[in-house]
C-alpha cells in the first residue's frame, strides 16, 4: 500500500524528530513517537510489548507518553499487521500512513488519544482500504475535536508600506495578478503586500527575497530589492512567486508540509521572464547579500 492520508484545512508547523533509540537485543517492540503540544522537539522511544507499572504522579510529557502507549496497544488489538505509531501536534494533517515493509507507519494527531474503538477502526479502515464511510466519520470526529488543534497566536496589526523609493509593490501586485490570475481568482483576490522592515546593515550569508504569511494574507518583499539596479521584472518574479503561495494550498504528504508542489512549479514557470529572473538572482546574489 502506498501513502494514504486524511487532510484538513489547517496549517501546521513542522516538528523536528529526535533520533530513535535502538530496540533491546532479541526484542521486537512496537514503536511510539510522541510530539507533546508543549514540546518543541519530538521524543521517540522504544516501548516494551508489556508495559511496566507507571508511577501515580508523572510529568505532563510522561503522561502523554503513557497515553500514546495505551493508544498503540488499542490499535494493535484492532490491526492485522504490525504498527509504528507517531502521535503529532500537527495543524493540518490529522491522519497519515504509509507502509514500511510489513509495518504500517501511522501518524495521528493527539486528539485520537481518547478516541473510542469505532473511531480507531475507522482510522485503520481509511488508511488501509480508503473506505468512504470511515472517512466521513473521521471527518466528523475531527470537526468535533477541532478545539484541540493548536491555533497560532494572533499577530499585532501590520503597518503596510508598499510604496518604496524605487518600486511600488501595490502597483506591481495588481499588474502581476491581472496578467497571471484567472478572472474568478482575480475578482476575489484578498492579499496584502508590503516591504519588509528596515534592518541595520550587517554581513549576510543568505537572504529571503520574499515571504507569504497565510494567516495574515500578507506578502513581504525584502527591502534590498527596492533599488535602482534591481529591474522591475525581478521584483515582479518575487511577487508572483509569493502570490502563488496565496493561491495554491500547501499539501500534506506523510504528515509533512509540501509547499512547492508540481502545480506550483508549473505555474511559476509561466512567468514570461522566469529564466531571466533566475539568471539575475544567480548573477547578483553577492550584491543582494551586501545590500
Amino acid at each position: 500500500m502506498g501513502l494514504m492520508q486524511l487532510s484538513f484545512g489547517f496549517d501546521r508547523e513542522r516538528q523536528p524528530s529526535a533520533p530513535r533509540e535502538p530496540a533491546p537485543p532479541h526484542v521486537s517492540p512496537p514503536h511510539v513517537a510522541v510530539v507533546a503540544p508543549e514540546l518543541v522537539v519530538a521524543s521517540s522511544m522504544a516501548v516494551p510489548a508489556v508495559p511496566r507499572a507507571e508511577p501515580k504522579q508523572t510529568s505532563r510529557p510522561g503522561r502523554l507518553e503513557q497515553r500514546a502507549r495505551a493508544l498503540r496497544q488499542r490499535l494493535d488489538a484492532l490491526a492485522t499487521r504490525p504498527l509504528a505509531l507517531t502521535v503529532t501536534d500537527n495543524r493540518r494533517c490529522m491522519v497519515a500512513a504509509k507502509t514500511r515493509g510489513r509495518v504500517l507507519a501511522l501518524r495521528l494527531h493527539h486528539m485520537f488519544l481518547e478516541a473510542d474503538a469505532q473511531t480507531l477502526s475507522d482510522v485503520l479502515a481509511w488508511v488501509q482500504h480508503h473506505e468512504p464511510n470511515a472517512g466521513i466519520r473521521l471527518d466528523a470526529f475531527v470537526t468535533a475535536h477541532r478545539h484541540l488543534i493548536r491555533v497560532l497566536p494572533v499577530e499585532r496589526p501590520v503597518r503596510l508600506t508598499p510604496r518604496g523609493r524605487v518600486h511600488d509593490l501595490r502597483a506591481i501586485l495588481a499588474d502581476v495578478a491581472c496578467r497571471y490570475l484567472e478572472p474568478p481568482a482575480l475578482e476575489g483576490l484578498d492579499v496584502r503586500i508590503t516591504w519588509g522592515k528596515r534592518v541595520t546593515r550587517r554581513r549576510r550569508h543568505s537572504i529571503q527575497l520574499g515571504s507569504y504569511v497565510r494567516e495574515d494574507r500578507l506578502i513581504r518583499v525584502h527591502r534590498a530589492l527596492d533599488a535602482e539596479w534591481v529591474p522591475t521584472y525581478f521584483v515582479e518574479a518575487v511577487v508572483y512567486h509569493e502570490l502563488l503561495h496565496h493561491e495554491i494550498p500547501v499539501e500534506c504528504v506523510n504528515g509533512r508540509r509540501r509547499v512547492h508542489t508540481p502545480e506550483f512549479r508549473a505555474r511559476e514557470a509561466l512567468f514570461e521572464r522566469h529564466h531571466e529572473a533566475n539568471a539575475f538572482e544567480r548573477d547578483h546574489l553577492g550584491q543582494l547579500l551586501r545590500s
